[in-house]
């Protein structure tokens, strides 16, 4: 059902409202520039069409996206980035110790488990990564 409304959220968007073109915001873009570095491999959780991808490539990190929607998948990519479709409610594709930051924005609130995709981002993270996320919508 989630991966349906995605689909749909991406390809028609909702209520005539589109996510396309959105502006990485200033507190993405400072918690980016203080928290990735150049050479970090970093996991964006959720990446949509690829605005925080673009980010991060300007740090010269190494990133990979996942989203379970396929149409923003294919944004992503068509942007030059890796990317893949994965459904967070299911164990992360990754070894465990793979990426130096996990960044979240705005996904956490829509999980009916949202700890269970911390603890998998947890253990996707080296020793002494970060998680990087925002939940504007705690309710």
């Amino acid at each position: 059902m989630a991966k349906s409304f995605y689909e749909q959220y991406w390809t028609h968007g909702i209520d005539q409202w589109r996510p396309h073109g959105l502006n990485v915001t200033p507190i993405e873009r400072t918690l980016i520039s203080r928290n990735i570095e150049r050479g970090m491999s970093v996991l964006e959780i959720g990446c949509g069409d690829g605005r925080i991808a673009d980010l991060v490539k300007e740090t010269e990190a190494e990133y990979t996206g996942i989203d379970i929607s396929e149409e923003a998948v294919r944004f992503c990519r068509a942007r030059g980035h890796i990317a893949i479709v994965h459904d967070v409610a299911e164990p992360l594709p990754f070894n465990s110790e793979t990426f130096d930051a996990v960044v979240i924005f705005e996904v956490l609130e829509h999980l009916i488990l949202p700890e269970k995709c911390l603890n998998e981002a947890r253990r996707v993270l080296r020793p002494g990564g970060v998680i990087i996320g925002s939940v504007p919508n705690v309710a």
